[in-house]
C-alpha cells in the first residue's frame, strides 16, 4: 500500500473517532458537530460550548486551534483518563498542569477525582483569561489556581509564539505565522517550588518545552509524582527515547505510548511510578 492511501485512512479513522466520541460523551455532541462543520467552512465567529456527559462545560472560542484540544480530551479521551481506576477518589492529591490551555485536562479530572486541587500553567495572558473562565463555569475557583508562565530552561522574560486567537499550539519555539510576544519563564525546578506540596499528577504538554522540563529536573524534584501525562513535540535535537530514558531514572515507567500518525516526533504518553 501507497504511503498516500495510509494517510487517507488514517484521516478518515481519526474523523470516525471523532464523531463516534462526541457522540458518546457530549450531551450536547448535535451542536459541537455542528459549529465544528462550520468553523472549517471558514464561518469562525463567537465561541463554541462543549459539554460533556459527566459534566464538564467549557466555552472555548470557534477557532479549530482553540477547540481541538478540548475536542481531543473531552470527547475523545486523548489522555486516556476514563480508562484509569482511581483508587479514593475523594483523596487528597495535588494536580499539576503544565500547557493547561483552556482547561479541558484540568476539568475532567478535576470531576473524576473531587479531593484533589490542581495547578494550571499557561504562558498566554488571553488563553488564561478564557481558562480563568472555564474553571469558574466548572466551580473549580476554590480547588485551582492559574499560573500565567511558560515553562523552560531559564527563569525570566522570554520570548513567546502565539498563533491565532487562543490557539493550543503556542510555544516557546518559534515558528512559522506566529505573533511575538514577551511571557515569564520558569525553569521546572522554579515552578516545583512555587507549589505548597510536590506533585501526585503532572499533565505536560507545553508544545516542546517538555524537553527542558524533564532533562533539566532532578531525581529528587519527581520524587512525589505517581503519574505523568505527556504529550511530546518536534524539537531539533531531541526525541522520545531520551524523554524515556530520563523518567526512568525518575522512577517513573511507560505504560503506554501512542505516535501521531501524521507528524514526526509528535505524540503522547503515560507513565507511572513503579
Amino acid at each position: 500500500m501507497s504511503q498516500k492511501p495510509k494517510i487517507y485512512s488514517a484521516k478518515t479513522t481519526r474523523r470516525l473517532q471523532i464523531l463516534s466520541g462526541c457522540y458518546q460523551q457530549l450531551s450536547n455532541w448535535p451542536r459541537v458537530l455542528a459549529q465544528i462543520s462550520l468553523s472549517r467552512l471558514h464561518f469562525r465567529s463567537g465561541s463554541i460550548t462543549i459539554s460533556s456527559k459527566n459534566g464538564v462545560n467549557l466555552c472555548v472560542p470557534n477557532r479549530e486551534a482553540a477547540w481541538w484540544p478540548a475536542v481531543e480530551v473531552l470527547a475523545c479521551d486523548a489522555y486516556r483518563i476514563r480508562s484509569i481506576s482511581w483508587p479514593s477518589p475523594d483523596k487528597h492529591r495535588q494536580v499539576l498542569d503544565i500547557g493547561a490551555h483552556l482547561g479541558s485536562f484540568t476539568c475532567t479530572l478535576a470531576a473524576l477525582l473531587p479531593g484533589a486541587t490542581f495547578t494550571c500553567v499557561e504562558p498566554s495572558a488571553l488563553t488564561s483569561k478564557w481558562l480563568m473562565n472555564n474553571l469558574e463555569r466548572n466551580h473549580l475557583t476554590g480547588r485551582a489556581t492559574v499560573l500565567c508562565a511558560a515553562v523552560t530552561d531559564v527563569d525570566g522574560p522570554i520570548d513567546f509564539w502565539e498563533d491565532e486567537e487562543v490557539s493550543g499550539q503556542n510555544s516557546t519555539i518559534m515558528g512559522t505565522k506566529h505573533r511575538k510576544t514577551e511571557v515569564e519563564g520558569l525553569r521546572i525546578d522554579s515552578l516545583f517550588a512555587k507549589l505548597d506540596n510536590p506533585p501526585d499528577i503532572v499533565k505536560l504538554d507545553c508544545e516542546g518545552g517538555e524537553y527542558a522540563a524533564i532533562l533539566g529536573g532532578s531525581v529528587e524534584l519527581w520524587k512525589k509524582t505517581t503519574h505523568l501525562f505527556l504529550e511530546y513535540h518536534p524539537v531539533e535535537g531531541h526525541g522520545f527515547p531520551e524523554l524515556v530514558s530520563r523518567l526512568e531514572q525518575f522512577g517513573l515507567s511507560l505504560v503506554w505510548h501512542e505516535p501521531d500518525l501524521f507528524v514526526p516526533g509528535l505524540g503522547m504518553a503515560y507513565f507511572v511510578r513503579s
